[in-house]
């Protein structure tokens, strides 16, 4: 087995290098394309990933795709892509035309690559970050429902408060989209206070560990 710091040093240099691929505007309007959440849940070393299509007009699911694969790298904090990667990159291979939402930072992050930004670049798909917690950067004053996150002067984010919310959810570029977009998307699919895609991602996800469990 590799050393874990080997694997991490690599790692950091293919964040890096990938970061420069990123495209941080819009490349197709959002209306031509279907919005799509993933999320990813663990148990007995598997990873039990879903991926949900959702129709913003008619608030409904249309689609829904489950992969299990084993899980094999342990969650380091800024190589999250390490960890979730494999699955997402494995699930979101049977879908065209879509943007999706990512549990997890895009270029909010100290080399500009989380997550969302990863899954974009290898697979060429618009792709959005939506965080839970703030890992990088830095809170500008907050304006109406949100409030830039900065890094060494660069906009990397924006915290967003969604309606009947006091805690904010963090929204970054993955892809292939503006920050502007990405907020608007993230605004606008979301239903009981959160994006709906993600939300209805995280419940399969969470439904099929806890089978997987029994």
């Amino acid at each position: 087995m590799r050393n874990l710091n080997d694997v991490l040093a690599e790692s950091e240099t293919t964040q890096t290098e990938l970061a420069s691929q990123v495209s941080k505007s819009d490349q197709h309007e959002f209306e031509g394309l279907s919005l799509g959440g993933v999320d990813v849940a663990y148990c007995n070393e598997m990873a039990h990933a879903c991926a949900v299509i959702f129709d913003i007009p008619t608030q409904s699911i249309v689609r829904r795709e489950k992969v299990i694969v084993d899980c094999e790298f342990p969650y380091v904090p800024g190589h999250f892509y390490l960890r979730e990667a494999p699955v997402i990159l494995r699930l979101l291979d049977r879908f065209e035309k879509t943007m999706f939402l990512i549990d997890g930072n895009g270029v909010l992050h100290p080399r500009r690559m989380g997550l969302a930004s990863y899954i974009g670049v290898k697979l060429d798909v618009p792709t959005i970050g939506i965080a839970k917690s703030l890992l990088h950067g830095k809170l500008s004053k907050r304006e109406g429902n949100r409030a830039f996150i900065t890094d060494n002067g660069e906009t990397i984010g924006s915290a967003v408060w969604l309606p009947g919310k006091k805690k904010p959810i963090f929204v970054s570029i993955g892809h292939r989209v503006s920050l502007d977009t990405a907020i608007r998307v993230a605004k606008m699919s979301s239903v009981h206070g959160y994006p709906e895609p993600l939300r209805q991602a995280h419940l399969c996800a969470n439904e099929m560990a806890r089978v997987g469990s029994q």
